[in-house]
């Protein structure tokens, strides 16, 4: 209805889509959606601040902005709060928090992103990095063959390693 045109309007004043670029537009229609307590238009804001698109940079700001999208349900916006945590705040902890709760609501990059992050030389949580990293595998992100390969060395299970890292030359990774 009349909220999702706004938000899209909104997307289309920031990129130049089909209608000049026009970041008071963009504003304005943020806003609008915004006070009718949209989850997408609250992401979008949060993304803004985040990259400095509409408003200037303001990492408090984008994350605070974030944090309602999420909490209205936005999956990306979980997503988003882990990636900020993770590798703008140096923040493992929070970051998987956010992750989880995008993975909860089924958002696929949630899935690889906690496969990375349990697997960093940070966390070195081998068996939940796989269990993440098969479900994001599983719903196509084939690319992830050789990681899963080099996870199931770690825990020492070579015959699953082998059967990933077969799949990453069928795959043409280039990782291995």
């Amino acid at each position: 209805g009349e909220i999702n045109s706004m938000v899209m309007m909104a997307q289309r004043y920031i990129k130049g889509d089909g209608v000049p670029k026009n970041l008071i537009n963009a504003a304005y229609y943020l806003n609008e959606a915004r006070n009718r307590e949209n989850a997408t238009a609250y992401y979008l804001t949060g993304e803004a601040f985040f990259e400095g698109t509409i408003w200037k940079k303001n990492i408090d700001k984008a994350i605070s902005y974030m944090e309602k999208a999420s909490d209205m349900g936005h999956d990306i916006a979980a997503w988003y709060l882990g990636t900020i945590y993770q590798y703008d705040l140096d923040d493992n902890d929070t970051a998987i928090k956010y992750y989880l709760i995008a993975a909860e609501r089924e958002y696929p990059y949630a899935y690889e992103s906690l496969g990375k992050i349990y697997g960093s030389i940070y966390v070195r949580e081998y068996e939940k990095a796989i269990k993440w990293y098969l479900k994001a595998y599983d719903l196509g992100e084939t690319k992830l063959a050789g990681e899963i390969g080099y996870l199931y060395l770690q825990i020492n299970k070579p015959n699953e390693a082998l059967k990933y890292f077969e799949e990453a030359i069928k795959n043409n990774d280039t990782t291995i």
